[in-house]
């Protein structure tokens, strides 16, 4: 015929060979990896909606026995301050003749205060008095009896890890801390204890049922980390005479 071109062998077997085997097979491929794809979605997303609500379920409760557990660690530290509460209401109001190294560890300045100049062996607290408090016997009085109560302090402190620190501050300004710090030294001579948030958790107001409360947030101002207090009031009668 006109124009006619001869065809090779090899090419003419080879473009038989696209029409009758090798397109339908890589359609028939296709289709597999298409229905593989699809039916593997299918199961996917049925997977999720079966699994997801008992993934959440089960998170739902891992999540409440561990709010449990913090929840119950939590008010043993509570429970604490409010024995500690209690020990230092009966401690202040109770006369007591510390032993004499006691006393020989506080100065008074002036410009400083009276406050703690060293610990002991027995690890005895650390203690500080505004200098906007006039130093009398009452105030000695008061070191004096609250003194006693370094031992339940460290007893207190040895019980639970998440305890930072114990304070006792009464109404006129005296902080008593466990463990002894050296910070207690850095407090301004004119703080006022009573305006910092753990003191004001604990009155009268914020607190009528005189019981141990938990603070918000706050930093320590001993060592200025972020902290978060139980705090209880002591009472006297009526009186609210300090805050552990």
């Amino acid at each position: 015929a006109p124009g006619f071109k001869p065809v090779p062998l090899a090419r003419w077997l080879w473009r038989a060979y696209l029409r009758s085997a090798l397109f339908p097979i890589l359609a028939i491929e296709i289709g597999f990896l298409a229905t593989y794809w699809i039916g593997t979605l299918i199961t996917y997303r049925t997977n999720i909606g079966v699994i997801r609500p008992a993934a959440e379920d089960d998170f739902a409760r891992m999540a409440q026995r561990e709010a449990l557990a913090i929840d119950g660690r939590l008010a043993s530290i509570s429970e604490l301050a409010s024995l500690f509460a209690e020990q230092a209401t009966r401690a202040l109001a109770q006369p007591y003749e510390p032993a004499a190294g006691e006393m020989q560890r506080y100065a008074f300045s002036p410009e400083r205060g009276y406050a703690t100049q060293s610990s002991d062996a027995d690890g005895a607290a650390a203690a500080f008095y505004a200098s906007t408090t006039p130093l009398s016997a009452e105030q000695l009085e008061t070191v004096k009896r609250s003194s006693q109560l370094d031992p339940l302090m460290r007893s207190i402190k040895q019980t639970d890890p998440l305890i930072a620190k114990l304070y006792l501050t009464t109404r006129d300004s005296y902080t008593r801390i466990f463990p002894y710090s050296e910070s207690v030294q850095s407090f301004s001579p004119k703080a006022d204890l009573t305006r910092s948030p753990y003191y004001l958790a604990a009155d009268a107001e914020r607190n009528p049922s005189h019981r141990a409360v938990w603070t918000a947030i706050h930093v320590d101002p001993v060592t200025d980390r972020w902290m978060m207090s139980s705090v209880a009031p002591l009472y006297r009668g009526n009186t609210l005479i300090g805050v552990v």
